[in-house]
């Protein structure tokens, strides 16, 4: 197995495949397919630069050593380094199979490579096949190229009564043999403590010496029936441990079988993977892509394996609306963009499309200083959420709880009589940013106890300084009644104070005093009085970039986060000058922007984004990459 894995990461790391050729080696019915332009990856980082890398020397001695060889090159594995590798996922009821297609470009180099694993044998057509020892894995290989072969069984599968008759599968429980009725008898309960020893106290006088010496016999009697007791139970577990191994040898026997059947139906079909999804997600720009075929079947996988080792019991078909998956890792210069997509059913569609529908409210903007660590911008239409939610609710819950399927919708409908979603969506109309503008040091008070000289603990009040976030949400509204009543309700109750306007809710179990001003149709919620003063007064003096003003406009969602600022705010941190913390703090004031993005839905698709800017020491992004996990896995930070 660790020949394996040590070729498979070999493989991986030549990033190597021929589009055309590979991609027929895909299955028909394959689920999920991730490809790697290795072209791309040896354009960004050549194959010189990767075989003198630390990564690349340590795999190339690694595979010589294997093989008695002395590489210098990963162009000496015989694998094609200009093409895209393709790994794919095909499965069944009972089976989940794993294959990865590589191309080749000199055959005898990759006999060589491989003929640690064992002999080949050799079949039809000129391809050569290696079963590995554990009977999990098979590669076979032609002159044109490379694939690997794996499976894991499906457990739920065999829980089946007559799935599990049918293949002598036993499933046997511990419980089911472990005879839990038999206890031993509790001491009598007495009075007292003193009642015990009085009574203990008197047998013990109306004995004498001989009488507490307990015969051969009875000792005999009393050994063995402890020793039987404990062999019974040895045998109750060696019983129990027996019979899972025997499931495991025949799931084992299984799993050969039809991994075998698998690769040999592979190599006599011709068929070309044509799924029309996939080739429309195709990205040729991607440095790799995943593709899966449908999310909600991978939801009906992972709950259905839950729903058994959780609860023990089956669970029906989870019916989200959503169908297949799509992500791209893009690499441009110094800057990395990862994007996905999720394909909506067309009943769906309208529904997120009304979610989304809002825009933001652009006197945000002169409150968002640039030089903010990170923000969180979003807009959805809340009065359009809460009227689809128990559509939603339905949607979602109504099919993976069939059984609930009543309740679920009298309690969807319950909801949309209880709330007044028209009048809900003017207090939060569904827009916002959450600000944070720095880390500040600050005085707060803190409780703690102290005793007196009769070691009576006195309650006493202590100051101390703590690094505490200082931060800023707005939110839209077009109907302040119902805050401004609340804050009348504090006011009258002391529960709040207030001056110049601005709001201020103090808790002596928080660190810090939330101060809340209404203006302009907008809820401002931060940390700091003065700046809520100066957005009062109009005062408040900001600065945000029209690029920054233009990334909150068309997305629906944005997390921004300045790395040189969070680098220099970190610095302001008591951290121990460790070597690690001061790598950390190099590696984040050399980075440039991070954004999550989202524009909600396009089209008939959710679409998501994250890209981040890298420091320009390197040539491009990847190397950077490279750089960094060497650093890490090999020390030198």
């Amino acid at each position: 197995m660790h020949k394996f894995s040590l070729i498979l990461l070999s493989i991986f790391l030549a990033f190597a495949a021929a589009a055309q050729q590979v991609e027929n080696g895909v299955p028909e019915n394959a689920y999920a397919v991730a490809t790697v332009n290795s072209k791309y990856f040896f354009d960004l980082i050549s194959i010189s630069e990767f075989n003198q890398s630390k990564i690349g020397q340590a795999l190339l001695e690694k595979v010589g050593k294997n093989n008695n060889i002395r590489y210098q090159s990963v162009e000496d594995f015989g694998i094609d380094l200009h093409g895209q590798v393709y790994i794919y996922s095909t499965k069944t009821d009972s089976i989940v199979y794993y294959g990865m297609c590589v191309p080749l470009n000199d055959a005898k180099k990759l006999d060589t490579l491989l003929r640690g694993l064992g002999t080949p044998l050799n079949t039809q057509n000129g391809l050569r096949r290696i079963e590995l020892e554990d009977k999990k894995q098979i590669v076979t290989w032609n002159d044109k190229i490379l694939h690997l072969f794996s499976g894991n069984l499906q457990d739920r599968f065999f829980e089946n009564e007559q799935v599990a008759m049918k293949y002598g599968i036993k499933n046997r429980k511990l419980s089911d043999t472990y005879d839990t009725t038999v206890t031993s008898p509790e001491p009598p309960m007495t009075d007292t403590i003193d009642s015990y020893w009085n009574k203990a106290d008197t047998v013990a006088e109306s004995l004498d010496s001989t009488d507490v010496v307990m015969q051969e016999d009875e000792y005999n009697d009393y050994s063995s029936d402890h020793y039987t007791d404990s062999v019974n139970q040895d045998s109750i577990y060696d019983d129990y441990y027996a019979s899972i191994a025997a499931d495991d040898s025949i799931k084992s026997a299984l799993l050969n079988k039809w991994l075998n059947n698998e690769v040999n139906r592979l190599s006599i079909t011709k068929v070309t993977f044509e799924n029309k999804s996939f080739k429309h997600a195709v990205n040729k720009k991607a440095l790799a892509s995943v593709w899966i075929r449908n999310v909600d079947e991978l939801y009906n996988d992972f709950l259905s394996t839950v729903y058994s080792a959780v609860l023990g019991t089956k669970t029906n078909k989870f019916n989200a609306g959503f169908g297949s998956a799509n992500a791209h890792l893009v690499v441009e210069g110094n800057h990395v963009k990862l994007s996905g997509a999720l394909e909506v059913a067309d009943d769906q569609v309208k529904r997120y499309h009304r979610i989304y529908n809002r825009k933001m409210n652009k006197k945000f903007f002169k409150y968002i200083n640039e030089d903010a660590l990170a923000y969180m911008g979003y807009k959805v239409n809340t009065q359009a959420y809460l009227e689809e939610l128990p559509n939603l609710m339905k949607q979602y819950y109504g099919s993976l709880l069939g059984g609930f399927k009543e309740e679920i919708d009298l309690g969807a409908t319950l909801f949309s009589l209880v709330l007044d979603e028209k009048a809900i969506g003017k207090v939060v109309k569904g827009d916002g940013v959450l600000i944070l503008n720095g880390l500040k040091k600050q005085e707060v008070k803190y409780t703690t106890y102290e005793y007196d000289d009769d070691y009576n603990s006195i309650e006493v009040e202590k100051m101390k300084k703590e690094t505490l976030p200082d931060f800023l949400w707005m939110f839209s509204s077009d109907d302040t009644k119902l805050m401004e009543k609340l804050l009348s309700i504090g006011l009258s109750k002391h529960a709040i104070t207030e001056e110049s306007g601005v709001y201020t809710f103090k808790n002596k179990k928080s660190p810090f005093d939330v101060h809340i001003l209404l203006k302009d149709g907008i809820v401002f919620i931060g940390t700091s009085f003065e700046s809520l003063v100066a957005v009062q007064q109009g005062k408040s003096k900001n600065n945000l970039s029209a690029k920054n003003k233009a990334v909150l406009k068309k997305n629906s969602m944005v997390l921004a986060l300045n790395a040189s600022k969070i680098s220099k705010a970190v610095n302001t941190l008591d951290l121990s000058d460790s070597y690690g913390s001061k790598a950390l703090k190099e590696r984040l004031q050399n980075l440039g922007d991070f954004y999550f993005t989202s524009k909600g839905m396009d089209g008939n698709k959710m679409v998501a984004e994250f890209s981040g800017e890298f420091p320009s020491t390197h040539k491009n992004a990847l190397k950077y990459i490279l750089f960094l996990i060497e650093n890490t896995a090999f020390g030198g930070m």
